[in-house]
């Protein structure tokens, strides 16, 4: 009996000397981008194709407590990823997401499997001039805008609307729509398909929950 307390006692003890992740012997260290400085993403130490990232700075003893390092989120000219495929993990990414005033904007490569390679660009250099001209669709709006309808869902749907910015962090949205670019004209622009739109709570009636764009 003494000798089962004794060991429960040891155990208890190894557990509590696990630092949480980016704390301690784990900072710098993450599950979700939640856990990184604000202008960090949270990269998986697994890549696509069975590829892993093993950094020479992490005792292994505590990487299997985390699942990638916390990067730099992209500034202008950093490479990234449009519409990158998911970890299957909240927060997590294969690449750095662009900082807050930037977007992901494809140069027309494509890195296999994971997408469309482009450049993080500042939203007022990525302005075009279709940014509030008329639209029928996505299709006549640039990569960073969407076609919003000018006409509120009551009745049969408006057949024209306005090129308006897509939402980035911090903006508001609908919870309806997917983050990323619609083809289809929309009531409201998504947020970017590096961000989540985020319930409030609040509601628009008929159009539903209203959120804000975030990680």
């Amino acid at each position: 009996m003494f000798k089962a307390i004794v060991l429960t006692i040891c155990f208890y003890g190894v557990l509590k000397a696990i630092p949480a992740p980016g704390h301690g012997a784990l900072a710098g260290y993450c599950d979700t981008s939640s856990q990184c400085d604000a202008d960090e993403t949270c990269v998986s130490f697994n890549q696509p194709r069975g590829r892993r990232v093993v950094p020479d700075t992490i005792d292994p003893d505590l990487m299997q407590y985390v699942h990638g390092s916390c990067k730099k989120r992209g500034t202008q000219g950093s490479q990234c990823i449009v519409n990158e495929i998911s970890t299957g993990f909240k927060g997590l990414y294969y690449d750095p997401l662009c900082a807050d005033g930037f977007v992901c904007v494809s140069t027309g490569q494509y890195v296999i499997p994971k997408g469309d390679l482009g450049t993080c660009q500042a939203l007022t250099l990525a302005k075009s001039a279709t940014l509030d001209q008329p639209c029928a669709t996505g299709a006549d709006c640039s990569d960073t805008e969407c076609c919003v309808s000018d006409m509120r869902p009551i009745g049969k749907r408006a057949a024209h609307g306005h090129c308006r910015n897509m939402g980035t962090s911090g903006s508001g949205c609908l919870v309806r729509y997917p983050s990323g670019k619609p083809m289809d004209a929309v009531f409201q622009c998504p947020c970017i398909a590096s961000l989540t739109c985020h319930g409030t709570g609040m509601h628009d009636i008929p159009l539903g929950e209203i959120g804000k764009c975030g990680l």
